[in-house]
């Protein structure tokens, strides 16, 4: 059976991930490693965790020790809220990709904290168009993803 679900680009996203919130940075590498080992490949991070460097550690540990290959793992960050300004989404997608020690994220979204399914209902009731529900789930990430995949650096955002 797999274990993946297919995206309309093609991509295989793994159906389970591991969220790396609120794991202590003494620890986030180790458990990104055990993570892995144990069989996670969606890796679910952000610059709000603090940890992406520890995080990237791991991964860098056991792509090195031949465990698993870069492409055989997704690994999805967020875009901070104070960085949802268009100059400021690149620089901090270039940020994340340095603390996690990687050369591509192929997920990379906006982390909007507060926005459940009832507080979207609750801004629907609002009477909000359509449109502004979209750029809200959306938001700067989407925004300025034809100029982060030109460089290279993320392969879908906020696309799912």
């Amino acid at each position: 059976m797999d274990s993946s679900l297919t995206l309309y680009t093609g991509a295989k996203l793994p159906s389970v991930g591991f969220g790396f919130w609120k794991v202590d940075k003494p620890q986030a590498a180790e458990v990104c490693r055990t993570a892995i080992e144990c069989g996670y490949r969606h890796l679910d991070c952000a610059c709000d965790y603090g940890n992406e460097v520890e995080v990237g550690q791991g991964i860098a540990e056991v792509i090195q020790s031949g465990m698993v290959r870069r492409d055989e793992l997704w690994v999805t960050s967020k875009l901070w809220n104070t960085y949802h300004a268009a100059e400021h989404v690149q620089p901090a997608c270039e940020r994340t990709l340095k603390d996690l020690g990687l050369d591509y994220l192929q997920r990379y979204c906006d982390q909007i904290r507060g926005v459940t399914p009832q507080t979207a209902a609750q801004a629907a009731r609002e009477h909000l168009q359509p449109e502004q529900l979209v750029t809200l789930v959306m938001g700067p990430a989407a925004r300025c993803a034809e100029a982060l995949r030109e460089l290279g650096s993320v392969e879908i955002l906020n696309e799912i």
